[in-house]
C-alpha cells in the first residue's frame, strides 16, 4: 500500500483501521492501481486479479488461517495465503456466522 493525495475520488473503501480488507465502489481490473479510502487517508493497492463491484479485496498479503476483519468486525479466516490485491471470498475465507 502506497499513500497518496487526498484530492481525488476512490475505487474501494475501508471503514474501520483494523481491516484487512477493502470493498470494491466499481469493478477493478488485474493489474490497475486502486485508490482506496482509509480511515488513515487514501492508499494504493494494485489489484491482483478482477474485482467485481462490492466485492473484497486483499489490501497486504494475509496467512492462510489468518483472522480477516471487514468495518472492524471479524468475518472469517483465510483458507490459503491471499495475496494483496486479491479478491476475498468463499474460495479463500471460511466465515464464521452461526458456527458456535
Amino acid at each position: 500500500m502506497n499513500k497518496t493525495s487526498t484530492r481525488e475520488p476512490v475505487d474501494a473503501l475501508v471503514l474501520h483501521a483494523d481491516d484487512g480488507v477493502a470493498t470494491a465502489l466499481r469493478p477493478l481490473a488485474a493489474g490497475a492501481l486502486a485508490r482506496v479510502g482509509t480511515p488513515a487517508g487514501p492508499v494504493e493497492v494494485k489489484v491482483g486479479e478482477d474485482i467485481r463491484r462490492c466485492h473484497k479485496f486483499a489490501l497486504a498479503s494475509i496467512p492462510s488461517g489468518s483472522t480477516i476483519r471487514k468495518y472492524g468486525e471479524i468475518i472469517g479466516d483465510a483458507t490459503r495465503d491471499i495475496a494483496a490485491g486479491t479478491h476475498v471470498h468463499v474460495h479463500n475465507l471460511s466465515g464464521r456466522a452461526g458456527k458456535r
